[in-house]
């Protein structure tokens, strides 16, 4: 109704509508998306701060990887508005350049905000709002998940609160990509619902995840692979159906790779090959610390990017269905069978074992020591297997399928038992999600990653830039900003505190972008072919001539050439030529 309507309507009339509209809030409210989402915000408000989401806050991010994420976005708003591929980031790495992809800067929403850009505050990150959002639908999908076997709402919350606090979700606030880990439940909670025969709604969600983490895609492409055949296999959907949904998702997700510039011919891997960082046989046990209560079992520091631990409260869950499913079988009313029933989706589990096959990579570990030479099953694929080095997060689909497992068990399992079986069950899972969280020792994780990152003696610490004449360059005439040497994974770099990864570099970014300069240093995933290259030859021209165009940082020992006007900024000695003679070159010899 409009609001000359409204004001025309009856008393009668206008209670309608509002018992309509409290109708319609009451359903939203009621929804195990809503309730889980709130469960996310709760454990955002834990474990980070929600003065990150505030878009402005670019010093929040400005170290380590981080720095790498948001300086990829920024520096991206200084690239021609739309050239291919999209995602082109020429100005960082100058002149060799990389790609949002390489700096894992989440392309799909970089990519989208892009003609905006104009628009936004110069200081501008969408980070803390993404890892925000990876809180909510982590929450959302949980609830999902639990929704298929529950109907309590308090069960319900508490289910969804077992997914927030997974330690592989929380530890991968350092990589705020990978806490999109939400698209794998949201793969696993269409698995576990209503058979479809085409799933175009998942289908598109597994292709634009390409354009979120080149991981995270590959995880639910191969999931998504599995749904399609359980749905055969439950006679939902024909195999031609099949094969066009999968289809259509494996072509439109290497397609938008392709349109990022993916499959651009000069990048190498950056670190290392496959079976670098894999998972550990224990990975699901080994709590690596972050148990109070629970054994300490330590893993190699490079199996960091495989941890699963899956928390004491999990294991509780489990125990619980574990006993009542092995009670209702000794009655003879073959509990297994039931909750492993036709609804399951046992292809798309098995294409998570698959994957957590994977995730031990070629050379299996039981924690240090190695117990199992696969390198046989990798050696025709090594070369795709590569690409996906850090094979250890692959373990994720299978961790999130035993936790779905155990709420779906401990559901079922209760029937005939009690006389309630929801009450009993919310009653449990509440139990278990606080088991779950007290048991764990991480505190906020923003502010343990923030010490790590920001203070003082911390391995990325520097001070912040604060001189005002670095705000004097974007009226020079200048077009570049060099760091000298140049600081690029690949090449003979500065001490670490001024490598390509340390605070110091990213601040030198930071400023570059704010004067609409380029800069020849970063950290990235992927390098061009002949970086080392490169960089010997701009530290090589560097110490003879300044181009008149670059703003020059020079680190360490570095000296500048003779005919050099520097000054210290911050610490940092900057140069430009001594022909220069515009207000930041001024400001350099008073």
């Amino acid at each position: 109704m409009s609001t000359a309507e409204l004001r025309a309507a009856t008393p009668e009339q206008t209670s309608s509508v509002s018992t309509r509209l409290l109708g319609f809030v009451r359903r939203i409210v009621g929804r195990p998306e809503f309730i889980g989402g709130l469960v996310g915000i709760v454990g955002f408000a834990r474990y980070q701060r929600f003065s990150i989401v505030n878009p402005t806050n670019v010093n929040a991010f400005i170290a380590g990887d981080w720095g790498t994420h948001m300086m990829g976005w920024l520096q991206y708003r200084n690239s021609p508005s739309w050239s291919l591929p999209l995602g082109q980031v020429p100005g960082l790495g100058y002149p060799q350049g990389t790609s949002m992809i390489y700096t894992d800067s989440i392309p799909l929403i970089g990519v989208i905000l892009r003609p905006f850009s104009a628009l936004l505050p110069t200081d501008f990150q969408y980070l803390g709002m993404w890892l925000l959002a990876g809180y909510i639908l982590q929450g959302a999908f949980g609830a999902r998940i639990a929704s298929r076997f529950l109907t309590s709402k308090v069960a319900i919350a508490a289910s969804a609160a077992l997914f927030v606090v997974m330690p592989a979700f929380l530890i991968r606030a350092v990589h705020p990509a990978l806490t999109g880990q939400w698209i794998i439940l949201a793969v696993i909670a269409a698995a576990l619902g209503t058979a479809r025969s085409r799933r175009w709604g998942l289908v598109a969600l597994v292709s634009v995840t390409a354009l979120i983490q080149p991981y995270l895609w590959m995880f639910v492409l191969v999931m998504l692979f599995g749904l399609l055949i359980d749905d055969v296999r439950r006679g939902a959907a024909r195999w031609r159906d099949v094969l066009i949904s999968a289809t259509t998702a494996f072509v439109a997700s290497v397609a938008l790779l392709a349109l990022v510039g993916a499959f651009s011919s000069g990048y190498q891997p950056a670190t290392g090959g496959f079976g670098l960082y894999p998972a550990n046989a224990l990975t699901f046990i080994a709590d690596n610390g972050m148990s109070r209560v629970f054994e300490f079992i330590p893993l190699p520091a490079t199996q960091y990017d495989g941890i699963a631990f899956l928390g004491v409260g999990v294991f509780l869950l489990l125990a619980i269905a574990a006993i009542l499913m092995l009670a209702r079988r000794r009655r003879g009313t073959g509990m297994v069978a039931r909750v492993l029933h036709t609804r399951w989706p046992l292809v798309t589990v098995g294409a998570s074992v698959l994957l957590f096959v994977y995730a031990l990579s070629n050379h299996v570990f039981v924690r240090g020591r190695e117990v199992l030479d696969l390198s046989w099953m990798y050696h025709y694929v090594l070369p795709l297997a590569e690409r996906f080095r850090s094979s250890g997060r692959a373990v994720w689909p299978l961790m999130y399928f035993i936790v779905a497992f155990a709420i779906g068990a401990l559901r079922r399992s209760l029937n005939g038992w009690v006389k309630n079986p929801e009450r009993v069950a919310a009653a449990i899972l509440v139990v278990c999600a606080t088991v779950q969280v007290v048991d764990l020792r991480m505190s906020n994780r923003y502010d343990a990653l923030r010490s790590f990152f920001f203070s003082q003696g911390a391995e990325y610490y520097v001070p912040r830039l604060e001189d005002p004449r670095w705000r004097l360059m974007d009226d020079g005439g200048y077009r570049h900003m060099a760091a000298v040497p140049t600081a690029l994974y690949g090449c003979t770099g500065p001490i670490p505190a001024e490598g390509y990864d340390s605070g110091r570099i990213a601040l030198l970014s930071l400023e570059a972008y704010r004067a609409d300069l380029t800069f020849n240093s970063g950290y990235f995933s992927r390098l061009r072919t002949g970086v080392a290259e490169s960089c010997a030859a701009q530290n090589a021209a560097a110490a003879n001539h300044l181009d008149a165009d670059t703003v020059y940082s020079f680190m360490s020992d570095s000296v500048p050439p003779a005919e050099s006007t520097c000054d210290l900024l911050d610490d940092i000695q900057v140069c430009v030529t001594s022909t220069n003679d515009d207000a930041f070159a001024r400001s350099l010899r008073s």
